[in-house]
């Protein structure tokens, strides 16, 4: 195969960022508005996704954000405008709490949208909200009915107090209802908060916040892995091929969804190279906030997403505020794609446009550049 210059396309992140911002202005980390916003008199509709003010008109607050500019789910069951005629028989709920969206089972969007929605209340108002005796109700939108005894047992409450829009048989008027502001909007902008707000929520969930310990050594160079991963998700055809090349280079292939949550942590914590699919493998590096030793990120992906920047956006927001440095590889080409509307998210088989042995190669030159460089 003849090998013509350029064909990987190489970026420090300051090179990246700069591509970006160039395109289009983006949300910086300290723009987005933090902490509870309180409402009164606003309406929760039966099965509705959403709140609404007493004109029938869509609570902008409590709708879920993403992309650039944001906009909301488009499988959510949102109506701008609905039909009310005020009714002093509504029911009444006195004080409640909305949250626009919570799923602790996709393990990316737990990170990036589920413990960015519960940070501000969980960290700055718990002995308010949480108190049982002041019954405070937790309202979650229809569409995510399927997560209360999650919330509940995050939260510590009884399951009783998270009512679904669904479980409203009338339209109720909710005279005064808190939304959380999130630290993080998904491929739109994040806040210096969201480090604190993944390890807080990763404490909590996992347990780990009395129990972590993390070894004396560890590996260098770790690659994370989604070849293990069911079809229906996103990975690369192959990539066993390109893990055989990397193992014989000295780099530690992890494959983290077999792996418990405390495990894939201690794989990163000594890793000074973490490698891998562009996404959500990375996320979890933001439960060590700004830590030194320096670390670089080695980051597979296409031209098309490298071009388009947003499909990435999630991982350059939290490589940036960790000072991580970035190296974007393009070496993959769409195989072939599904669309998952529930998560908005492109479920994407792509394939190495080079041999594996190649992409080792320069994946290994640039991690060891990187360790003489910074040497611990």
């Amino acid at each position: 195969m003849k090998w013509i210059g350029c064909l990987f396309q190489e970026f420090s992140f300051f090179k990246f960022i700069q591509v970006y911002t160039e395109k289009e202005s983006l949300t910086g980390q300290s723009d987005l508005p933090q902490g509870t916003v309180v409402f009164e008199n606003c309406l929760v509709v039966p099965g509705m996704n959403a709140l609404y003010n007493l004109n029938g008109k869509i609570l902008s607050e409590s709708l879920i954000y993403r992309g650039t500019p944001p906009i909301g789910l488009p499988s959510a069951n949102y109506e701008q405008v609905v039909d009310v005629a005020l009714n002093e028989e509504w029911p009444v709920v006195e004080e409640s709490i909305f949250l626009p969206y919570i799923n602790f089972e996709h393990f990316g969007h737990s990170l990036t949208e589920t413990a960015a929605w519960l940070y501000p209340i969980t960290d700055a108002s718990k002995s308010l909200l949480f108190d049982e005796r002041k019954n405070i109700r937790f309202i979650i939108p229809a569409i995510h009915s399927s997560q209360k005894k999650h919330l509940a047992a995050y939260l510590n409450i009884s399951s009783n107090r998270i009512i679904s829009t669904e479980q409203f048989s009338n339209i109720t008027r909710l005279s005064k209802v808190l939304i959380p502001r999130p630290s993080m909007i998904n491929r739109f902008g994040m806040h210096l908060n969201h480090l604190s707000a993944v390890r807080y929520f990763i404490n909590t969930w996992y347990g780990l916040e009395k129990t972590m310990t993390m070894p004396r050594t560890g590996h260098e160079k770790v690659y994370l892995s989604r070849a293990r991963l069911g079809n229906n998700l996103r990975k690369i055809e192959n990539e066993t091929k390109l893990e055989l090349q990397l193992s014989k280079r000295g780099w530690k292939v992890v494959h983290p969804e077999t792996l418990p949550v405390t495990e894939q942590i201690r794989f990163l914590y000594h890793a000074r190279v973490v490698g891998g699919n562009a996404g959500s493998a990375f996320h979890l590096l933001m439960y060590f906030g700004i830590k030194k030793p320096a670390k670089l990120a080695i980051a597979l992906g296409n031209e098309e997403d490298f071009n388009n920047i947003s499909p990435v956006y999630n991982l350059i927001f939290h490589i940036k505020a960790q000072h991580i440095a970035l190296r974007y590889i393009c070496c993959l080409k769409n195989a072939s794609e599904k669309i998952h509307p529930l998560q908005n998210d492109r479920s994407v088989h792509q394939r190495f446009m080079f041999p594996a042995s190649r992409i080792a190669q320069k994946m290994d030159s640039l991690a060891e550049q990187f360790l003489q460089n910074n040497p611990v």
